[in-house]
C-alpha cells in the first residue's frame, strides 16, 4: 500500500484523524479498522501517533477525563509498533507497581492493626489501586510478562485481603463494604489465572453472607409486622 494511500485512510477515518491531527480522542474513538493493522502503515504513523498518544495521556491520567485514557490503551493494539508498545508497557509498569505498593501497604495495616487509625488513607488509596485504568492495563497489557507477574501480585495480595476480611467480626465497620467492593472491582479482570479458584471461594462467601443478612431483615420485618398487628388486636379486643 502507497503513502498516498495511507493518508487517504488517516483523512476518512474520523476516530484516526481526531487522534493524529487534533491529538484527541473520546470514549467512542474506533481503531478497529483492518487497514491499521499493517505494519507499514504502523510506521507510517508512528511519530504523530506517539507524540499524539503522549500528550493525551499527560493531559487525561489522573483527571476526570481519565476515560479517554482507557481510549488509548484500546488504539495500541491496532496503531502502535512493537517497539512503541515495549514503550507504553514500561510506563504502565511503574503505575501498577505503584497500585501493587498501596495494595500492600492496606494489607499490612490490616493485619497487624484493623483498628489503626490511619485506616480510612490506608483504604482510599487500596481502592483507588483497583481503579478502571490499572484494572485496564491489567487487562488489556498481560502479554506484556513484567505487567503479567505485576497483575499476579496483586491478585495474590487482593485476595489475602479478602482472607483476612472474611476472619474479621461481622461487626466490624469496613468489613462487609469494603469486601464486597473488592469482589465487584476484581471480576472485572478478565482473566484471573491461578487465583480464579479463590474469587470463586470468596464470591461464595460473599452471596451466603447477603443472603444471610437478607434473611434476617426479613425476619425482623416480620416481628414488627406482628407486633404491630398484636397491639392493633389488643387494642381492639379492650373496646
Amino acid at each position: 500500500m502507497k503513502e498516498e494511500n495511507f493518508e487517504e485512510i488517516i483523512k476518512n477515518d474520523e476516530s484516526l484523524n481526531k487522534l493524529l491531527n487534533q491529538k484527541d480522542v473520546s470514549v467512542f474513538s474506533n481503531f478497529s479498522n483492518s487497514n491499521f493493522k499493517n505494519e507499514d502503515f504502523k510506521k507510517h504513523i508512528n511519530e504523530a501517533y506517539r507524540t499524539s498518544y503522549k500528550e493525551i495521556f499527560d493531559k487525561s491520567f489522573g483527571t476526570s477525563e481519565e476515560g479517554k485514557v482507557t481510549t488509548l490503551f484500546r488504539s495500541v493494539e491496532f496503531l502502535a509498533t512493537p517497539e512503541f508498545k515495549e514503550e507504553i508497557c514500561n510506563d504502565l509498569e511503574k503505575i501498577i507497581t505503584a497500585a501493587l505498593i498501596n495494595i500492600d501497604t492496606y494489607k499490612s495495616t490490616l493485619q497487624s492493626k484493623p483498628s489503626d487509625v490511619n485506616m480510612p488513607n490506608h483504604y482510599k488509596k487500596f481502592i483507588n489501586a483497583l481503579n478502571i485504568v490499572n484494572i485496564d492495563i491489567l487487562n488489556r497489557f498481560d502479554d506484556n510478562e513484567k505487567i503479567k507477574t505485576i497483575k499476579n501480585q496483586i491478585l495474590t495480595s487482593v485476595f489475602d485481603i479478602c482472607d483476612i476480611l472474611s476472619q474479621l467480626p461481622d461487626n466490624t465497620a469496613y468489613k462487609m463494604n469494603t469486601y464486597n467492593l473488592i469482589l465487584e472491582k476484581v471480576q472485572k479482570i478478565k482473566d484471573l489465572g491461578n487465583q480464579k479458584e479463590r474469587f470463586e471461594i470468596h464470591k461464595q462467601k460473599e452471596k451466603t453472607k447477603n443472603t444471610g443478612m437478607q434473611v434476617k431483615l426479613f425476619a425482623g420485618l416480620a416481628l414488627v409486622i406482628l407486633f404491630a398487628i398484636i397491639r392493633i388486636l389488643i387494642t381492639f379486643l379492650r373496646h
